[in-house]
């Protein structure tokens, strides 16, 4: 098992800039590190090193200085078959040896202005019962219904975050919200957000409403999403419009 001390190391620097340091929210990540080997380095400045890895996969990279990998981790990526990078270290030499690239952006919101939620005449919110309305979630968000319930089975999990979207003239979900929150790091993240074509403009409103009800209780919330390579020079768009801010794209490599 990696010692307390690299994840100690993780959460500080994880938290001074969360969507540089990890792909996707802390809780995630810490809850895998027992499947990999762990390696931390430290200056007169603090920490300046985080590696996760196992035979197969490079899962936690990231350097203070120096943004581009090392000779010895170079070496390590000729032979793992799935890295996780930040677009910092995503040089030629890098890539070079994979066949897929899949990228994403990752955004935070720091809860300081928050748009009001309010929906239009004939719309409200509701919160999904978890217990009785799963198939439904699943069937309207296009998954598995396993994968829903090991959301609901997650430690971050909030019934109060997963949310429909009501058009009151025919009492049917026309969008859904999915938030989680660790409150142990004070993180939340948006998991799913989703409006049926002809109710797009009710988007925002989902998003805030979330936002809204995390305010409170996490410092800031994070979203990460599939890059659309129409909007490159501006990643994740529409969660810009809601307010959330940065510049960070991961890729996931597989060979």
């Amino acid at each position: 098992m990696p010692g307390d001390s690299f994840r100690d190391a993780l959460v500080k620097v994880y938290l001074e800039n969360p969507c540089t340091v990890l792909s996707n929210p802390l809780w995630k990540t810490l809850d895998k590190l027992d499947d990999f080997q762990t390696a931390f380095g430290s200056d007169a400045q603090g920490i300046n090193r985080l590696e996760a890895s196992n035979e197969t996969s490079l899962f936690v990279f990231w350097r203070r200085e120096g943004r581009k990998p090392s000779l010895l981790m170079r070496r390590k990526l000729e032979t793992v078959q799935i890295a996780l990078m930040h677009q910092d270290f995503l040089d030629p030499d890098v890539a070079v040896g994979f066949d897929t690239r899949r990228g994403y952006f990752r955004l935070l919101h720091d809860h300081q202005t928050i748009q009001p939620s309010q929906l239009p005449q004939g719309f409200r919110f509701a919160q999904v019962d978890t217990g009785l309305e799963l198939l439904r979630a699943a069937a309207f968000a296009g998954k598995e219904p396993h994968i829903l319930q090991s959301w609901v089975n997650h430690p971050v999990f909030a019934s109060d975050l997963w949310l429909w979207v009501i058009d009151e003239k025919t009492n049917q979900p026309v969008g859904l919200g999915i938030a989680e929150i660790d409150s142990t790091h004070r993180e939340a993240a948006l998991e799913w957000i989703q409006v049926l074509p002809d109710f797009q403009d009710l988007a925002k409103s989902l998003v805030f409403e979330l936002l809204r009800r995390v305010k409170n209780r996490a410092d800031f919330t994070t979203v990460s999403g599939d890059l659309d390579f129409k909007e490159l020079e501006n990643p994740g768009s529409f969660y810009r419009e809601c307010g959330f801010t940065g510049h960070d794209v991961w890729w996931l490599l597989g060979r």
